[in-house]
């Protein structure tokens, strides 16, 4: 990470009182990654062949997902064999270097019309940055500030991966593409130039360039500012490295899991050791053959879900959103006391539990 940043750092030089220009954006991107794959060496063709192989499987399933909306099933290894067959024809197998934007390879030409993946992930990292910088430092920017960026991020994000879902292109294709039922190799070029001529993407990259340099022209944090600059610009070094590890471990995911429980353990500030869970006796079916210790149990349940939930959703919004006189003991006693007002007339057999929980989180 701090070798990335270097790097960005190095070959661009950030002005923090110098508005930052869309046009500009998109060339240091560009540049990054050119120097990426200067960096990457040998490694750089495994990495293009492996993206080049994802977004052949990707346009495959696309071709089938489309002649399903139309009735239709076609094969899934004879769509991916005539795109790799296209591929090869078009010279798009072959990632050698590219010396200037006048007369690049044919292999980013294909990556430029139709790697959604590719900024997806980029978008999702930025987002993933910023978030983590929100986390580190939660008083140095105004909120609103966090929300907007977030919001209009996503935005993008929705633009880019409704170019997957086959219903975008309803209508769009007949006139390349009449027969469902199957698709011709002879007309596999004419189909695919006008899948790419729908998906636009470099318009969509042109609108997420202008709203990044916008946000990065009006940061008066330089900290803020270089995070979400070394992200958006320096995406490429971080993808060479992943992707090709998450191809072949057949990974979905590299983002952070958190995992949340919601366990008695958790709650034990609500004394719930007064009053054990009655399934857990005789290897769990301790409340099997009993209304009352199934009632007792469920009752439990339903207070240490709330109680849980509680803390995940204010861990969420954060304590500095929460208004200054919010007293969380006092909210998570009174979400108990609903619970008893919902249960009370379904629960015969523990109006002696009721009472006392009345007593114990009652006024």
């Amino acid at each position: 990470d701090t070798d990335v940043s270097l790097l960005v750092d190095s070959m661009l030089n950030l002005e923090d009182d110098r508005p930052v220009e869309t046009a500009m954006l998109a060339s240091w991107r560009e540049r990054a990654h050119r120097i990426a794959q200067e960096k990457a060496g040998f490694g750089y063709g495994s990495y293009v062949r492996g993206k080049i192989q994802q977004l052949i499987a990707r346009l495959g399933d696309l071709f089938i997902q489309i002649a399903k909306e139309n009735g239709h099933k076609l094969d899934r290894s004879t769509i991916r064999t005539a795109i790799t067959e296209w591929a090869q024809d078009k010279a798009i197998l072959e990632e050698d270097g590219y010396q200037s934007f006048a007369s690049l390879p044919p292999y980013v030409t294909f990556l430029r019309s139709f790697d959604v993946d590719f900024r997806v992930r980029r978008l999702r990292f930025t987002v993933k940055r910023l978030n983590k910088f929100l986390q580190q430092n939660q008083s140095s920017t105004p909120t609103a500030f966090y929300k907007i960026t977030k919001e209009q991020l996503y935005k993008c994000l929705e633009e880019y991966r409704t170019r997957w879902q086959p219903d975008f292109y309803t209508g769009k294709l007949d006139v390349v593409w009449e027969d469902k039922s199957a698709l011709a190799p002879d007309k596999l070029d004419a189909v695919l130039h006008e899948i790419s001529e729908i998906m636009m993407l470099e318009d969509i990259d042109f609108v997420s360039d202008d709203f990044l340099s916008m946000t990065l022209s009006g940061v008066r944090d330089p900290e803020l500012k270089l995070t979400l600059f070394r992200a958006y610009v320096g995406y490429a070094f971080y993808d060479i490295l992943t992707l090709p590890m998450t191809a072949q471990a057949d990974l979905l995911e590299v983002e952070e899991i958190r995992v949340d429980r919601i366990s008695p353990i958790d709650c034990r500030h609500l004394d719930s050791d007064n009053a054990p869970l009655k399934g857990t006796e005789l290897f769990n079916f301790g409340a099997f053959f009993s209304r009352k210790a199934r009632e007792n149990d469920y009752l439990w349940g339903r207070i240490h879900t709330s109680n849980r939930m509680t803390d995940f959703l204010l861990d969420a919004a954060g304590h500095e959103n929460l208004p200054k006189d919010f007293d969380i003991a006092d909210f998570k006693r009174r979400l108990i006391l609903k619970i008893l007002d919902s249960e009370e007339a379904h629960m015969a057999a523990s109006a002696d539990l009721i009472a006392k929980l009345r007593r114990d989180y009652g006024q």
